[in-house]
């Protein structure tokens, strides 16, 4: 159970033991008074280049009726614009942050330097539906507030009733922000003193501020030692400047977290957190003589990593995942029917019944190798996709859970077999390089170490042949290996062979969308042991002669190698998906009577990001190209920028050759 329900759970209870304070009704917020200030602000030197500007946006989080699950948070943001692009700011998808969200008031209008008002009308807001489930349907609010111009003033009105509030406030913006503001009112309770101390211990108020440019400022209401709420201000915040291959976005923004939680220091929250897990596990596993049963057959084993290796094939093989695969048996009518899933109590409930999600999978794995005698722990991450675990921030942050194990140099390693398509000792590319928390081990928090270039190897061969009419005819053909086969495995999961064809095939079009490709075929799709191959007949438009020569350009057929990094500095790390590897080969046969007047030099360059290789030979009419490009690891620091940028611009330059063939000319044409 998270924090939030923790908290809910206990509110609700105390509700029955003891009154709180009054409550009132969700403060309501009128227009603010549009000054000369607002008017000033313009294109000048600290706005040059912004065509918006967020003169404030105003938070108003009110959870005073929180236990009732009746939460309110008002959203109040004032704009300038300064041109034609800062229009689209009247362009709102109102903020999504729960599926259960109620929106109860919008309200929008511009103002026009002549004082002109034009109101946002109830026809002009739109819902769109973005989730839909058996029982329900979500939709989010959008709306464009009218009458926009290139000098204007706009400013838009949310109300929300929400279960709880978002821990989060994004305070930086895409556009500059002047002012941002966020209340926080929450309520006060009047318990009994044998509960004083444990309400305290959950729901003290925190908060944290990431990545400010500005000092804010927290005002405590109506004092210090008797706050009912807080007031949080920041000035004067630079718009967002996105950069490729970093952090997510999530991570790097300015930002505000407000919750409620423990009073203890995050060591020690985190370590509790720890505990009760492996509390849960020691609960959890204590009926399971089913899995001891199962284990009988591995008792001949003698090394752990053949231990793990056996108990790692039989959670996947016996498992059903039903965070990935529906549970379904066969009616008396011969169709299938999808099973309702029972809760498991046990770790012989899951045995029993053949199925789990990928935390319960975890739970028997590690139950397993314990009952082994191998030291396994279970431990807890966040993915990067989802943005950067924050240790500071006291609260449930968790989305993925592995098996941690000590090895012979007491390091740890991370099994995953929850996760389908994952060999053993592979884990999912967004969990590495996080912090896990493993549970009950010295150490609470462990980073989950990267995987290397080898481990990540795609091969491409390109055999085409150039007809006498210059047009080029061949095979493309693809190996993939690690993290790449895995993800496109995902793509197509529950897919029909229409749409996994179409899929895979993308790969192939993204670098040349001018080709006609046909007999797609596919080996290994769910052999997760082997490289996924995938092969189709390609087709190019024909070659351009310019009198007796004509140019062709090799790597123009082969996947792009595009450089992502033109600026001169670098403000983040960079972080990309994986270390990987990539070998390419092109072969071209060519017609007869031509052939290549002169040879481009083969290239290397090497530095500590990694290297880059292209040789071209040439025989027999037949031109054989080869590429190599490796990058060492994922991540890398503002320091390390110059290396990566020159190593993917050296990759470009190479692949920039072109090689001039001529028509041969015979000895009796020559008489």
């Amino acid at each position: 159970m998270n924090n939030a329900k923790i908290i809910v759970s206990v509110l609700c209870l105390m509700s029955f033991v003891f009154m709180p304070v009054a409550f009132s009704k969700p403060e309501t917020i009128a227009w603010e008074e549009i000054t000369e200030t607002d008017w000033s602000v313009s294109g000048d030197s600290l706005y040059e280049g912004h065509s918006a500007v967020m003169i404030f946006e105003k938070i108003l989080a009110d959870d005073k009726k929180m236990e009732k699950k009746k939460c309110y948070r008002t959203i109040y943001r004032r704009i300038r614009i300064l041109g034609y692009e800062g229009r689209k700011q009247a362009d709102v998808e109102a903020p999504f942050f729960y599926l259960d969200q109620e929106i109860e008031l919008v309200k929008g209008r511009t103002i026009l330097r002549d004082g002109t008002i034009i109101e946002l009308q109830k026809s002009q807001i739109i819902e769109k539906e973005v989730i839909k489930t058996k029982k329900n349907k979500y939709k989010q609010l959008s709306f464009s507030i009218p009458g926009v111009s290139d000098d204007c003033i706009i400013e838009y009105i949310l109300l929300y009733r929400l279960r709880r509030n978002p821990h989060i406030w994004t305070v930086q913006k895409d556009i500059p922000l002047i002012l941002g503001e966020m209340r926080w009112k929450f309520g006060r309770f009047k318990a009994p003193k044998f509960l004083a101390d444990f309400l305290v211990s959950l729901v003290t108020p925190n908060y944290l501020w990431l990545n400010h440019y500005s000092r804010p400022s927290i005002k405590h209401i109506p004092n210090l030692k008797e706050a009912t709420e807080l007031l949080f201000r920041i000035d004067n915040v630079p718009a967002f400047e996105t950069e490729p291959y970093t952090l997510p976005e999530a991570s790097l923004r300015t930002r505000l977290i407000c919750y409620y939680g423990s009073i203890d220091p995050p060591s020690t929250y985190w370590g509790g957190r720890g505990t009760t897990i492996a509390n849960r596990l020691t609960r959890f596993s204590k009926k399971n003589k089913k899995l001891k049963k199962v284990l009988k057959s591995f008792e001949s084993l003698q090394t752990n990593r053949e231990k793990i290796a056996a108990a790692y094939r039989w959670v996947q093989e016996n498992l059903i995942n039903t965070d990935y695969v529906d549970v379904t048996k066969i009616d008396k009518s011969g169709k299938k029917k999808e099973i309702k899933l029972r809760e498991h109590k046990s770790i012989d409930d899951i045995i029993k019944r053949g199925y789990a999600d990928k935390e319960m999978i975890h739970f028997v794995f590690c139950d397993m190798l314990r009952e082994m005698g191998i030291d396994a722990k279970l431990s807890y991450l966040k993915s990067r996709i989802n943005g950067m675990f924050e240790e500071k921030a006291k609260y449930s942050q968790f989305n993925e859970s592995m098996v941690a194990v000590v090895d012979e140099l007491k390091n740890y390693e991370f099994y995953a077999p929850g996760f389908p398509y994952l060999n053993i000792g592979e884990i999912p590319w967004y969990c590495e390089g996080v912090k896990a928390l493993v549970t009950n081990a010295d150490d609470i928090f462990v980073t989950v170490t990267f995987s290397k270039a080898t481990d990540n190897v795609t091969s491409y061969k390109y055999q085409f042949d150039i007809s006498d009419e210059l047009e080029i005819r061949g095979q493309q053909s693809a190996s993939y290996g690690g993290h790449q086969a895995r993800k496109m495995r995902m793509e197509v999961l529950n897919k029909d062979t229409a749409d996994f064809q179409a899929i895979l095939l993308e790969e192939f079009e993204e670098d040349q969308s001018n080709a006609e490709r046909s007999g797609f075929e596919f080996k290994n799709l769910t052999k997760q042991q082997e490289n996924l191959e995938l092969s189709c007949e390609v087709e190019f438009p024909s070659l351009s002669v310019m009198g007796s020569r004509l140019i062709l350009k090799p790597f123009d057929y082969m996947s792009e190698a595009i450089n992502p990094f033109h600026a001169t500095d670098r403000m983040r790390p960079l972080l990309f998906d994986y270390a990987f590897q990539l070998s390419e080969e092109a072969i071209f046969t060519l017609p007869k009577g031509w052939q290549v007047d002169a040879l481009p030099d083969s290239k290397e360059y090497e530095n500590q990001a990694g290297s880059c290789r292209v040789s071209i030979s040439y025989s027999a009419n037949i031109l054989s190209v080869h590429r190599e490009f490796v990058l060492i690891q994922p991540f890398w620091g503002v320091d390390a920028y110059s290396l990566v940028k020159d190593l993917f611009q050296q990759r470009q330059n190479m692949s920039g050759s072109s090689i001039i063939l001529s028509k041969a000319t015979s000895v009796s044409e020559t008489n």
